[in-house]
């Protein structure tokens, strides 16, 4: 956080296992995210955001996030209620395939979400789990 912040909850409260912006072709073959924590933010497992496209995620898993364990935030505060994705794809991003992925043991405050795809042409999502 930073050292002048006044407001409960804000200052990079969100945290992320891996990030895509920008990234165009990449290929990630097993990797694995776990134990993320946040007082009082989001937490993303993967993260594809800002014109990545070509993203390809196989064996790829996420496991035991939680979101929000600090519990709620007054108002007024920038933070986003807090919720756990195991994978997010924002609007801004292009293809994205994912091959033998999970995301188990999630818990946010304001809830969790295996795939939030706000993709135009959305995921290609082959032999995944969904706990």
């Amino acid at each position: 956080s930073h050292p002048a912040a006044t407001l409960n909850g804000y200052g990079g409260s969100t945290v992320r296992g891996y990030t895509f912006s920008g990234t165009v072709g990449a290929i990630v073959q097993r990797a694995s995210i776990e134990g993320l924590r946040t007082e009082y933010g989001s937490a993303f497992g993967v993260d594809v955001i800002t014109d990545a496209s070509g993203i390809m995620l196989v064996d790829t898993t996420v496991d035991d996030v939680a979101a929000g364990i600090g519990g709620s935030v007054s108002s007024p505060t920038p933070t986003k209620d807090p919720k756990a994705y195991g994978f997010y794809l924002g609007a801004e991003a292009g293809a994205v395939t994912m091959v033998r992925t999970c995301a188990t043991n999630m818990s946010g405050l304001y809830g969790t979400s295996f795939v939030d795809d706000h993709t135009a042409t959305g995921a290609r999502i082959l032999d995944s789990c969904s706990s």
